[in-house]
């Protein structure tokens, strides 16, 4: 199964990421969202470039999308569409222990996963 990997930076994203892999799913790519300046990521405000850093370590391209608190949702979509459309077949995330993170989640993603996260 090939997907892409929500990415923030973080350690959320980051274990997610690697449970996925070690699981066998092939990680296409890194989304990570990023403020309309250039200069933070949304989630974490981690500079982009260690994003890119990172993705460089991991082996793993980055797509880097540049968005406001208003755009995000839609421009999140919009890439998933993109990456569905190439074949990508599922999204891993991370921070699905609240059950509104796991909901927003599962609704832009266009993943329905059992109760559990599994």
């Amino acid at each position: 199964m090939q997907a892409v990997a929500s990415w923030s930076g973080g350690k959320d994203s980051c274990l997610a990421c690697y449970k996925a892999i070690s699981k066998g799913v092939e990680i296409s790519h890194l989304l990570n969202l990023i403020n309309a300046d250039a200069r933070r990521s949304m989630s974490h405000e981690v500079d982009p470039g260690l994003i890119v850093s990172q993705a460089a370590a991991i082996g793993v391209p980055v797509i880097q999308k540049r968005v406001t608190w208003d755009t995000y949702e839609q421009k999140f979509k919009e890439a998933i569409t993109e990456l569905k459309a190439k074949g990508v077949e599922g999204v891993v995330t991370g921070d699905i222990d609240l059950p509104e993170g796991k909901k927003w989640n599962d609704r832009i993603s266009g993943v329905d996963r059992p109760q559990g996260g599994q």
